[in-house]
């Protein structure tokens, strides 16, 4: 009897968890670029090779481009697998 109460006991507390979840939260985008700093560096992995390079500050997103966003500046979506939330691929531009 006490092994069938500990089941029951471990199954309930199982789905309560499961049915409790919390759907994952959407990004917060109305702060989401960063700021990264410029500077200069020797170039060495290019066919600019031994040509010293500088960069200007500028801020990045922290998130992939979504497909959304993508259509909304360029038009129109090259992605094989379609979803607003779902990111860009990228294999076309390369």
């Amino acid at each position: 009897m006490r092994k069938l109460f500990t089941f029951l006991l471990v199954a309930i507390v199982l789905v309560v968890s499961a049915c409790t979840q919390e759907k994952a939260a959407k990004k917060d985008t109305t702060n989401s670029l960063v700021f990264v700093e410029g500077g200069a560096f020797t170039n060495k992995k290019s066919n600019y090779y031994g040509k010293s390079v500088t960069i200007a500050n500028f801020y990045i997103s922290k998130y992939e481009v979504t497909q959304k966003e993508w259509t909304e500046v360029m038009g129109f979506n090259p992605s094989g697998f379609q979803g607003d939330d779902l990111p860009g691929r990228d294999d076309n531009l390369v």
